[in-house]
Formats: structure tokens, sequence, C-alpha cells
């Protein structure tokens, strides 16, 4: 299958331009990794068992007596810190030209969530129950935000590898607390409210976009059946699925999203974040047997807390392998070009599905 053609997002409305064949001209393949070969512990990184004196003060941790597990602490080089988020200054008439612009303090929170004590072990290596405590790790610090009444832009992200601006070998989680509204968020949010409201093209109202591409995909890969190469599901348990969405804007992206409805990440039970664990191990287990030390971006869409959105978002996880570098159209027209089809990726994955 070689699909050429422009893809549009059911939820934001953005388009994506599914270009299969690119990856034939010049310098157009994937982008290859240099593997390097970690220890299980390094004595000179500060997040590994041992040096926990070289990071400032953890705020949270899994542990028992001398042992951990999953641990928090605040970015040594934050974005965001401190305050409240609320302050805003114009410039200055006396000290600047003139007084068009404006801007505000970066205040909020950035830590660092280190994922496992081992220096080595990445997603695709963990068992079911560690990721699942990274998991939850999450859900609690994002309850411990929702505190008071003001609104909080929440994310929490992963960059494994230099392409996709990993600093830091060990692996590790960032969390940050934004007193502005996320734009990629905001545009979700924004969208997914006028699907409810009836705005897509089966003029469907009062119902989820997020809810009604889960059931489409779910439809198309029955029909199909799953060894077809037109559908997109990678992975699926009782709650959760992860697929390559229609509108994928990079090679081999994928979305986990619960089969439940919830807006709010931190609203999950037990048992679905065992479940969302299995799946999570499962797609990062496939996709390092399809594309070894890949580097990639891995974050979290939650709605804002305390924003009383519930009826028409829907959190979802997203995952974006690094294999492609962007060019004038993406960084100057903002069209994403996709060099493969969500479908082919899907079935490129599902192809490495034996451990």
């Amino acid at each position: 299958m070689n699909v050429r053609e422009l893809r549009q997002d059911p939820i934001t409305g953005l388009y994506v331009a599914i270009a299969e064949g690119r990856s034939k001209r010049p310098n157009g393949d994937f982008l290859p990794e240099n593997p390097k070969v970690l220890p299980d512990k390094d004595i000179e990184c500060f997040f590994c068992p041992g040096n926990e004196n070289a990071t400032p003060p953890e705020i949270w941790a899994y542990r028992q007596g001398g042992f951990w597990w999953v641990r928090g602490v605040p970015n040594k080089f934050p974005i965001f810190s401190g305050g409240n988020g609320l302050e805003q200054k114009v410039a200055d008439a006396e000290h600047d030209e003139n007084i068009f612009y404006n801007s505000r303090s970066i205040n909020g929170r950035h830590d660092v969530i280190v994922d496992t004590p081992r220096h080595n072990e990445e997603l695709h290596q963990r068992d079911e129950g560690q990721i699942r405590e990274s998991l939850w790790f999450y859900k609690e610090l994002l309850a411990g935000e929702r505190k008071g009444e003001q609104i909080k832009y929440v994310l929490i992200f992963k960059n494994r590898g230099e392409l996709a601006a990993g600093s830091l070998e060990h692996p590790h989680t960032q969390f940050i607390v934004s007193p502005i509204p996320m734009p990629e968020i905001t545009d979700e949010i924004a969208g997914a409210s006028r699907y409810f409201i009836g705005e897509n093209r089966a003029r469907i109202q009062g119902q989820c976009g997020y809810c009604n591409v889960l059931l489409h995909e779910l439809q198309v890969k029955d029909k199909q059946g799953v060894e077809s190469d037109r559908h997109r599901v990678i992975d699926e348990n009782p709650f959760f699925v992860a697929f390559a969405p229609y509108a994928s804007r990079t090679p081999f992206e994928m979305m986990v999203i619960p089969k439940m409805h919830q807006a709010d990440y931190d609203m999950i039970s037990d048992v679905e974040a065992t479940h969302l664990a299995r799946v999570v191990q499962n797609i990062f287990r496939k996709l390092e047997r399809t594309f070894p030390n890949v580097s990639y971006n891995f974050g979290l869409h939650t709605a804002p807390l305390n924003s009383g959105v519930k009826s028409h978002y829907h959190w979802h996880l997203e995952v974006a392998p690094v294999l492609k570098r962007d060019g004038g159209l993406e960084r100057f027209g903002r069209i994403p070009v996709n060099p493969i089809s969500p479908e082919k990726a899907a079935y490129t994955l599902n192809l490495n599905h034996q451990p």
C-alpha cells in the first residue's frame, strides 16, 4: 500500500501529509541511532542509588528502608520554578523603548521523576510491576496538584535519546506545572469541544470525539482481522487500546487511550493502572524490536486540573519516535510530513510481536 494524501485529525482539524515513498529520496531514510552500552549503575550519575545527596531534596518516593524504586526531585535546571504563576509584567516605559510587549514570570514547578534505580533500564526492559509503579507515581503527583481552585496546566513527558533531546542517560520523566495553557492540549480541548457540540463530519452531538475515534479504530480492526495491514491497532486489552492515529504526524506515532471515558489521568483505578502498564510494556517492546535504541518523546495529555473539563476531553498517552528530520513544510508551513502510513506502521510493529 502506497499512500500519498492529506489526512485531517478529527479532533483538532489539523492536516498531516502522508507521503510514502519520500524515504526513497536522497538522505530520506530514517535517522540512524548510535547504540551505547550502559552499565547497570554509574557511580557518577546523580540519579543512581547511593548518590541521592547529589540531587535536590526528595519530594516523593516509593521506598522501603534505604531502597527506592521510583523517586521525584526538583529539577536542578528548571524552566518553571517558584511563585504561584499569576504574576504578570508589562514592559516599563522608563526602562524599555515602548510598552508594546508584555511578559510574565516563569512560575510553576519543574520536577524530575527517576523512573528506576537501574541506570540502563529502559521501558522495554522493565517488568510490568515497575512500569505500573511509575504510572501510579504520575497519578499521585497529579492528585497532589489538584489542591486549591487555581487551574493548573500539567505536562508529564519523557525524552529518550539524543535525537529526542534526552540530556541524561539514566531513565527519567519530567513533570511540569505551568501557569499558562499548553498550546497542544488547548487545541485538543477546543477541538474536542467543537466535536461535542456537533461540529464533526457525522454531525454527532453530545459525544466525546476520542471515544468515537476509539470505537472506529476497533471496528476497523475487527472488520479487517488482526493480521491485516489495513487497520491501525497495535495493542489492546479490556481497558486500553494502543493505535497509530489516522493522521499520524510522525513515523510510527502511537496513542494509548482508555476505553472508559475519563478526562483526568489521576482518576485511573488500581486495575486500570495494571492494564495500562501492560499496554505500555507491549508497545515499547514492539518499538524496540523494530527500531533498536530508538529516540522518542513520550507524553501524557490530561485535562487541566480544576478546569471542569469532563464530558468532551479524554486523556491519552502519546509516543513519538524520532526517525526523521523536519523540513521547510513542517517548520514554516506547520504541516507535518509523514513518510509512512499509520496502517503500514501498525502492521510493521505488529510483525514484531514475539518476545
